[in-house]
């Protein structure tokens, strides 16, 4: 049997609810990882923001860690950000953003998921008769 046969019948052998496991663990890391990057942190500073140790923060990041949605809920909130988008906040977002997907085909994280990022908020404002953009991390 080649290769890919090998391979493809391991997957075949793993249950659905494995790989989407998988799946959106890797996204929800990737979401995390991307945030600490935008705000020039590091795992040490998050895990002293949360209360936790660097060893915890870093099992969270880098292994296929079952976060509780009480754990992600203290990221988002040391964060400052959403992890994960739910219908009720896109529906919030949905007048003002526009996503952007920030991977391709030869991204090597795109077999795991595209990770999407939420751009600033932009708005237009008169002021003394000059247009003024402000922009809203």
């Amino acid at each position: 049997m080649s290769k890919r046969g090998i391979i493809t019948k391991a997957l075949a052998g793993i249950p659905a609810e494995n790989r989407q496991f998988v799946k959106k663990s890797l996204d929800v890391q990737d979401q995390i990882a991307d945030l600490l990057a935008k705000k020039g942190w590091t795992q040490k500073e998050l895990a002293a923001r949360m209360g936790k140790t660097e060893a915890e923060v870093s099992r969270w990041l880098n292994e296929l860690h079952n976060l509780t949605m009480k754990s992600i809920a203290k990221l988002e909130v040391a964060l400052g950000e959403d992890i994960i988008l739910t219908p009720g906040t896109a529906a919030r977002w949905r007048p003002t953003v526009q996503w952007t997907v920030h991977a391709t085909i030869n991204d090597p994280h795109f077999a795991a998921g595209s990770r999407w990022i939420k751009p600033p908020v932009t708005s237009t404002s008169k002021t003394n008769g000059s247009d003024t953009n402000a922009s809203a991390a």
